[in-house]
């Protein structure tokens, strides 16, 4: 279907939009209410609640301002809500995790920016989509959404606040405050494991702190928790905690490489793994993901101690090389009072002469040292820092750790910064099961890469689901990938060892045909598809000229009607012009018949150059069961024949899928015109059926008069 090109606009000509009525809402979780908003209780599980509507926007500042009532919560200060701005499916513009607080006005707003090459004014498709996360803590109702110019300034909260997303472990008991507590009878178990929904970060530095409280332990050294942090891939991150380092705030760091971010288009979500590893009580009371570098400043490092300092102690575990802790005091500080105490554990620390001078020149006065190991009660304290080498043990987990206590005084430290001088090393990753490096025997792992369109993204997803995840890694290519996104692309062409391609016309368009290696195996699918039912789509036949003018790519119909853009011209009156629409009274019509005669043709020319019988299955089954939701989305049924057509060809074995994640695309269902269905013998659809719009359950008639009262 042809698109009217889309013309550039500035945010201050953009004018405000409501855009809850064209956000997708989960297919199990969550009411649409009559007045249009929607509404989710406590109980239900947690999800991507709302997610859309694929707007393209100008360049510039934006505000998506949301209403929100909470008439039920775990706790006021317990986040519930998260909302996300991500641009082509896996660029994160912008997010915030709301509480009850932070809504205490019963609205809540994301500020983002556009800049001009994911706009409008690029003449690609780069669409904004706004995902709102339900954390299964709260009964609330959204009432409004809308993206209002923004006023230039876009402050970020640069935290994931994971708690509340956190699955508790089998014995596990969640207090009334939201705590995870396992008491001290189990000598091991599972903590928490989560978060739902599942996280994904774009590539970088993170901190993940935690308050995790132990009573009742054994020795303090002696390890009574165990966290890893992974992807489906690799490890990123396991680290064992006695006693004495979980006391206030924990702290330690891990890299998202661009092979496991967000942005690399592929399903590596981030886990969690709290497991309790010796007797004692544990409570976990916190737990939070940021960035350790400022967005577009990987220069400024903030692991965020100094605001911990001001709740209690915090222990730092240190990535191996040179660091610096240095921190200015906000106000002055009398000579005999201790700001600050720094505990460097003696385990694998050097202190030799050269340390001991450089940290009497960094700072200006050193008090006793504390017996055990190697501590500094600081009095006064410059901008010139502690410089000292955390080193790295060969089994992957580091040693060292960092513990500073705020003293009884007066002193605050806003500026208090922990940084890496040099090129920092994290800690070694552990080896994962299967290498994902390409060549050489280490690698286990086979690389998919599948390209197509909306129907091959639901497959790769079957793919996911259906193959070993220790043998096999696949990501999703679009066909028309836009240029911001072949660096990545490139990467997986690399590394891929088939290539799923769908027959659609623009594979020939795809921009990295050109450099896909002649050695690489390449299996062909069909795109299924089916004119009959829909014989007014714009896809299959003349469109609505007037909403491609009005709305461009952004429509709110994404299925044009070209039979009520003719009679939009001749019937001026809304409702004579649904009797006409509903009775066909209109001269020229095409003939329904002679239609499904191609289309049978078509189907069955698709099978014998397949070799298969998936449209011969189509002829016989659409009339009897409701197997397509649109003319280019088939049902979950004939996408798990297509999975296993991909596993015979690709000798990928049987593969299987449940059919709830097969059958993805029927959030958005066109209805079939009654006299159409009588027409072909299409038993299940007539006046009365009902067809899911964005979570909305409309019928033919509704529907149809919806699209009449929005283009007029």
């Amino acid at each position: 279907m042809s698109r009217a090109p889309t013309p550039t606009t500035s945010t201050s000509q953009w004018p405000e939009r409501e855009a809850l009525p064209l956000l997708f809402k989960h297919e199990a979780v969550g009411t649409r209410r009559e007045a249009g908003g929607v509404g989710v209780r406590r109980d239900e599980p947690a999800c991507v609640l709302l997610y859309g509507p694929y707007w393209q926007l100008p360049a510039g500042s934006h505000r998506l301002r949301f209403d929100c009532r909470v008439d039920e919560a775990r706790g006021e200060s317990e986040a519930f809500l998260g909302v996300e701005v991500i641009a082509q499916n896996r660029l994160l513009r912008a997010r915030r995790d709301f509480s009850v607080e932070d809504l205490a006005q019963g609205a809540g707003w994301v500020d983002f920016s556009v800049p001009f090459e994911l706009s409008e004014a690029t003449g690609e498709t780069k669409t904004f989509e706004f995902r709102f996360l339900h954390f299964g803590v709260a009964t609330f109702d959204i009432a409004s959404v809308r993206l209002t110019p923004g006023s230039g300034a876009v402050p970020q909260e640069e935290r994931w606040r994971l708690l509340p997303r956190m699955h508790a472990g089998p014995a596990v008991v969640r207090n009334a405050a939201g705590h995870l507590v396992l008491e001290e009878r189990r000598r091991r178990g599972c903590l928490t494991v989560g978060p739902t929904p599942l996280l994904y970060l774009p590539a970088g530095p993170y901190v993940v702190a935690f308050e995790c409280a132990a009573k009742d332990a054994g020795a303090a050294l002696a390890p009574i928790l165990r966290v890893t942090v992974k992807t489906r891939s690799a490890v990123l991150a396991r680290h064992r905690f006695g006693a004495d380092a979980l006391r206030g705030v924990t702290m330690f760091q891990i890299e998202v490489s661009p092979d496991e971010a967000l942005e690399s288009g592929r399903d590596e979500p981030i886990s969690l793994l709290f497991e309790k590893a010796a007797a004692g009580r544990l409570t976990l009371s916190s737990l939070e993901i940021r960035p350790l570098c400022a967005r577009g400043d990987p220069a400024r490092q903030d692991w965020g101690i100094g605001a911990a300092l001001r709740g209690g102690p915090v222990t730092v575990v240190l990535p191996a090389g040179r660091h610096r802790l240095s921190a200015d005091a906000a106000k002055p500080i009398a000579s005999q009072e201790t700001p600050l105490e720094v505990d460097l554990p003696q385990r694998g620390f050097p202190f030799g002469r050269g340390f001991a001078t450089g940290v009497t020149r960094a700072w200006r006065r050193l008090t006793a040292r504390l017996g055990g190991g190697y501590a500094r009660i600081f009095r006064r304290m410059t901008d010139e820092g502690l410089d000292f080498d955390a080193p790295q043990q060969g089994n992957g987990e580091t040693a060292a750790t960092l513990a500073l206590r705020r003293r009884r005084c007066d002193a605050r430290f806003e500026n208090l910064s922990l940084v890496a001088l040099g090129a920092p090393r994290l800690a070694q990753r552990p080896a994962p099961a299967a290498a994902s490096l390409r060549g050489g025997a280490a690698r286990t792992r086979r690389s998919i890469v599948i390209v197509g369109n909306c129907q091959a993204e639901v497959l790769c997803r079957g793919l996911d689901l259906a193959l070993d995840a220790d043998k096999y890694r696949t990501v999703y290519h679009f066909a028309k990938m836009e240029p911001n996104l072949l660096d990545y692309a490139r990467r997986d062409l690399d590394a891929c060892d088939i290539l799923l391609a769908q027959d659609i016309r623009d594979f020939e368009l795809y921009p990295l045909r050109a450099e896909i290696p002649a050695k690489l195996r390449i299996v062909q699918f069909p795109c299924l598809w089916l004119a009959s039912p829909w014989p007014f789509d714009g896809y299959n036949g003349p469109t609505d000229s007037l909403a491609l003018e009005r709305e461009g790519v952004n429509l709110a119909f994404p299925y044009l009607d070209g039979l009520l853009a003719k009679l939009r011209r001749e019937i001026p009156d809304p409702n004579e012009r649904f009797d006409a629409y509903l009775n066909l009274a209109v001269d020229g019509l095409i003939d329904f018949a002679r239609l499904h005669r191609f289309e049978e043709r078509r189907l069955l020319a698709m099978d014998r150059q397949y070799e298969t019988d998936i449209g011969a299955f189509v002829l016989d089954r659409f009339r009897k069961a409701r197997i397509w939701h649109t003319t280019n989305h088939p049902g979950g049924e004939l996408l798990a024949m297509l999975l296993a057509f991909l596993g015979e060809r690709a000798e990928l074995g049987e593969l299987q899928a449940p059919l709830d994640a097969l059958d993805k695309l029927g959030n958005l269902q066109v209805p079939v015109h009654p006299k159409v269905a009588r027409a072909l013998d299409i038993a299940w659809a007539g006046e009365e059926t009902r067809y899911s719009v964005r979570g909305s359950s409309l019928t033919f008639e509704q529907y149809a008069r919806r699209y009449i009262a929005h283009y007029g």
